[in-house]
């Protein structure tokens, strides 16, 4: 059994630890449990991929590692699994966060907006654009043409925001802010075929239609604080909170709650 221990009693910089390592065996989970259905997943059979969440710093895409730290984007060729090899590295910015793979771009969620990246050449990357915004956390992830960004306050992004943008990438080098929607306090999210999975807050896990950008429809709510990031994968979709780990099943809703740990 996994066990999370409770956040809200520790102090913010041990809050943002413990938070980055639940990220991390979060991904780390999802990634076996879900093998080669990740997102940014490579279909020849020496690549390795999975899916991580939102919040992740790290992203694999095809034979090839991104991670991020507060300014630097490092990559490592893992053609060989057992045995990473730092590959290069470039600088992205300042207080670089999250990174999101999609296709062949990259996209690096800062504390000040989104970078997004050409990674047609695995080993150097080449930045194609930003979308800049209020200093803010802002995990960000993709589907389609929309790429999908929550902003939120009271964070060690000192953040004012509470909200989710949606931003047209059908033209990368050109992203462009579609509409915002106020939200409670969001951070990590998850989309999947037109339907958005965010976690809000003491608002709870929302699930929304978001086919139309302009107009987004509210699916589901379930009244659980605390949860931190979603991964949604082929019909089941796993939370990641300060009390564990969820599972539910969101073919049909509401949803069904298959397990929790």
């Amino acid at each position: 059994m996994i066990k999370m221990t409770a956040l809200q009693c520790e102090n913010p910089q041990r809050q943002s630890g413990m938070r980055r390592l639940i990220a991390i065996a979060f991904a780390g989970m999802l990634a076996a449990l879900i093998g080669c259905g990740g997102s940014g997943s490579d279909s020849s059979s020496n690549s390795v991929s999975g899916q991580a969440g939102s919040q992740a710093r790290f992203t694999i895409a095809g034979n090839s590692l991104y991670t991020v730290n507060r300014w630097k984007l490092q990559i490592f060729d893992i053609t060989i699994a057992s045995n990473p090899v730092p590959w290069s590295n470039q600088s992205v910015g300042f207080g670089i966060e999250t990174i999101f793979s999609n296709n062949h771009y990259l996209f690096i969620g800062s504390q000040d907006g989104i970078y997004i990246y050409d990674n047609s050449n695995p080993g150097f990357p080449a930045k194609v654009s930003s979308l800049l915004h209020a200093r803010s956390c802002d995990p960000v992830v993709v589907e389609g043409n929309y790429a999908y960004v929550t902003l939120r306050s009271g964070s060690a992004c000192f953040g004012t925001s509470n909200q989710l943008d949606i931003i047209s990438i059908a033209t990368p080098s050109q992203p462009v802010l579609v509409k915002s929607y106020a939200m409670q306090q969001p951070s990590g999210l998850g989309v999947d075929s037109g339907k958005l999975f965010i976690c809000d807050g003491i608002a709870g896990l929302k699930v929304l239609n978001v086919s139309d950008p302009l107009n987004i429809i509210p699916l589901d709510r379930v009244d659980t604080q605390n949860c931190y990031d979603v991964i949604p994968a082929s019909g089941r979709l796993v939370v990641s909170g300060s009390n564990g780990l969820y599972q539910y099943d969101y073919a049909a809703f509401p949803m069904a709650e298959l397990s929790r740990l």
